[in-house]
């Protein structure tokens, strides 16, 4: 006969500690709108917000958060400092750029100065909510047109080990397999970008046979395996 899980553990996992963020925004009512948003996420907690760029970098050392979401604007100082300056920091804590500032221009330079993700202010709500679990999981957080434009990149890098066979993929293979690399089911990558169930089970067969894979399994450990080789100790490979 098996035994039961003892109360006291099922009380213990309940009461794991909350993802600690820290806000770093200017914009009084975009604050206030990302402190109602984040207090519908029950893994996460706010523990403060900041409006100016040397305020946060002391709040950042005396709250110690496990998460930063910050904008990239405020108030004319240079964002990709002060991400930077946020990352040395506190190196251990994730940061997610909130932007009205294009993905395509500023998204991979952010990741290069420490951030772990990116998303519009544009964005809708459950995007957004999507794009703080993705980071509490510690997962990469780039939309899927994005990705592909920053993919591209790293393949221009000498340096950088990717998987065998991905140059090979398409673009709409590249959002399948990250989309696969976050965890996100057939019916929700269908509906992240558009199409069919039917036809993202057809691109994740595509995937397995220009990746060498066997089964769903393999492809699966795969692209969890690479997007979070996207970043290492906090910070996108180099």
């Amino acid at each position: 006969m098996h035994s039961l899980p003892s109360v006291a553990a099922a009380v213990s996992e309940k009461r794991k500690p909350p993802i600690r963020v820290l806000i770093v925004e200017d914009h009084p009512v975009v604050r206030e709108g990302l402190v109602q948003l984040l207090a519908k996420i029950s893994e996460v907690e706010v523990v403060k917000t900041s409006v100016r760029s040397k305020s946060a970098c002391e709040a950042a050392m005396r709250e110690k958060p496990d998460m930063l979401l910050v904008d990239l604007m405020l108030g004319g100082v240079d964002g990709l400092a002060l991400i930077s300056e946020l990352a040395a920091t506190v190196p251990t804590a994730r940061i997610l750029v909130i932007s009205m500032l294009s993905e395509a221009i500023y998204a991979e330079p952010a990741m290069r100065a420490g951030a772990v993700g990116y998303v519009m202010k544009s964005a809708e709500t459950d995007e957004i909510i999507r794009a703080v679990r993705s980071i509490c999981e510690n997962r990469v957080y780039l939309s899927p047109k994005i990705f592909v434009t920053f993919f591209r990149g790293l393949l221009k890098r000498a340096n950088f080990g990717g998987i065998p066979g991905a140059e090979g993929l398409s673009d709409r293979e590249l959002q399948v397999f990250q989309l696969i690399g976050t965890g996100a089911a057939n019916r929700d990558i269908a509906a992240r970008l558009g199409i069919s169930v039917k036809t993202v089970e057809s691109h994740r067969e595509n995937l397995k046979k220009k990746l060498g894979l066997s089964a769903g399994i393999d492809l699966s450990r795969a692209a969890t395996k690479f997007v979070n080789s996207l970043i290492e100790g906090g910070r996108p490979l180099e």
